[in-house]
């Protein structure tokens, strides 16, 4: 299975992402934080995934390898005997790819003014369902004989 500090650091990273971005979501839900708080936290909380997805190519870089350029190229890079089954990899970038995406699209058309608060929000609470969604099936696809089941997304 992949790298213990490899495993934590993916699990960090899900975690930490998806509790700023829910935070940040019930925060401005709740009125209390207006609606341009609420974007300059969620580009503040979209560097610090980058940044955890970052640490997770390093993480993950192990002796095995060659070090990867990128978290990307991690998941599409070496063959099977390095890191995480390549269903588990390719559960992990398509989560990360669309949650990020999901996420960063509903800020720039708030930014944009092409949606309202209310719709937003409304969005991100579906973004965020989709998220778990993709949690649970990196849970499945990760939880080969290799390894322990990665937590759920939002757990």
């Amino acid at each position: 299975g992949p790298d213990p500090a490899c495993a934590a650091a993916i699990a960090d990273k899900k975690k930490m992402c998806g509790d700023s971005f829910a935070a940040i979501a019930a925060a401005l839900e709740a009125g209390t934080i207006t609606e341009a708080e609420a974007k300059e936290q969620y580009a503040t909380a979209h560097e610090e995934c980058k940044a955890e997805g970052d640490k997770i190519g390093k993480a993950c870089a192990g002796p095995k390898g060659p070090k990867p350029p990128s978290f990307m190229a991690k998941m599409f890079g070496p063959g099977p005997d390095h890191g995480p089954d390549p269903a588990c990899a390719a559960a992990i970038a398509d989560k990360k790819k669309m949650c990020g995406d999901s996420f960063a699209a509903i800020a720039a058309a708030l930014e944009a003014g092409t949606i309202t608060e209310a719709e937003a929000k409304e969005q991100y609470a579906t973004a965020h369902e989709e998220c778990k969604a993709e949690g649970d099936k990196i849970g499945k696809a990760c939880a080969g004989p290799k390894g322990p089941k990665l937590p759920s997304f939002m757990a």
